[in-house]
């Protein structure tokens, strides 16, 4: 049996292949880290505002979470209801497209991975062919084209279902603000009258 080399373009697909795997595995993990933080501060804030006088509130450190985000810009702007609801629509906004930051990559990642492989067989199958003499002479080109597809589909998968479950997240913190926001509205009045 001969010895098999890969062609430098089915390197190239087996790096970016790995390289996106590597990315969406890194996006996860940092995002999912990113979000459990989140929801413990979120719980730990939504208790403190159901106990704590604004002003107490305003006392603790600030930044920690998207809620004590919020509570600061809303209490910035609490010149009249209105202006709050805006301060706090934006600070909403603003809070989101931090949350979404890498979900791009993971898109990208989970819709070009495939093809991606798939690249990489159609080459690797052209390139076995060749060299064509006998059939034993094309199967190891074969089965290296396949295996590109194969990588392709094991990058796409966990990277689709990060997305999912990340989307997920985002959409429940961005829950919580918009929750938050309003109960903050309402409570508001009956604080300063």
């Amino acid at each position: 049996m001969e010895n098999h080399e890969i062609s430098l373009v089915t390197f190239i697909v087996y790096l970016l292949l790995i390289s996106g795997s590597i990315i969406s595995w890194a996006v996860f993990g940092t995002k999912m880290l990113q979000f459990w933080t989140y929801s413990k501060r979120h719980k730990a804030m939504l208790t403190l505002f159901e106990r704590s006088s604004f002003e107490e509130l305003l006392l603790r450190p600030t930044g920690q979470c998207p809620l004590q985000r919020l509570f600061i810009d809303g209490m910035k702007s609490f010149t009249s209801l209105d202006c709050m609801s805006r301060a706090l629509q934006r600070a909403t906004a603003q809070e989101l497209r931090q949350l979404e930051s890498s979900m791009g990559v993971l898109a990208c990642i989970t819709a070009t991975a495939p093809f991606v492989g798939l690249f990489g067989t159609i080459f690797g199958i052209m390139h076995a062919f060749e060299g064509l003499e006998n059939i034993q002479t094309i199967a190891p080109g074969i089965a290296e084209a396949l295996l590109t597809t194969a990588i392709g589909i094991g990058v796409a998968i966990p990277a689709s279902i990060s997305h999912i479950l990340l989307t997920h997240r985002i959409k429940a913190l961005t829950s919580d603000m918009d929750c938050f926001a309003l109960d903050f509205i309402n409570r508001a009045p009956h604080v300063y009258t």
